[in-house]
């Protein structure tokens, strides 16, 4: 990595975390999602460009990624994920803090195919405050089962924390 990156891990709407690197100058990538449920996790392949350094309205990112999942047992699986976002709009965004203002809107759609056949997508929306970061964000979530019925259903709406990655 660049000497200029920073780690963090992003907690969203859900337990989960995003680890995640900012590269001075590029912007920030995704390189695994920790769930909180049973202390797996997923690695990508190769990291996500999750969000330029500068945006604008009207941008989208997206990619499609292979990861590897690995279970607390030890176990691991193989799977597919896609990911897009796109910048829709400026807003003044009030939370229990106050009012961030000039925030972009981040609307994103995922979808995770896991190798035991279940598959998840969501689409949410995040508001990044400038110079501050992610202050805010709701998400749908759907888990489908193998005949494409919808086995659960979600909505998370919250104000998000982050915290910096420890050094192993």
């Amino acid at each position: 990595m660049p000497e200029q990156f920073t780690g963090f891990r992003h907690y969203d709407a859900t337990k989960n975390a995003k680890a995640l690197v900012y590269l001075h100058d590029e912007g920030i990538f995704y390189l695994r999602e920790e769930f909180a449920d049973d202390d797996s996790y997923t690695e990508f392949d190769a990291p996500v460009f999750f969000l330029p350094d500068k945006l604008r309205v009207g941008q989208t990112v997206s990619a499609d990624r292979y990861f590897t999942c690995i279970y607390r047992n030890g176990n691991t699986a193989r799977g597919k994920f896609k990911i897009k976002q796109t910048v829709r709009a400026v807003e003044d965004v009030p939370v229990i803090a106050g009012t961030f203002k000039e925030c972009l809107r981040i609307e994103n759609e995922t979808y995770w195919e896991f190798g035991d056949g279940q598959k998840t997508r969501s689409t949410g929306t995040y508001y990044l405050a400038p110079n501050v970061g992610i202050v805010k964000t709701s998400m749908r979530i759907v888990t489908v089962d193998e005949e494409g019925k919808e086995t659960a259903n979600r909505f998370i709406e919250t104000e998000l924390k982050s915290k910096k990655l420890s050094a192993k």
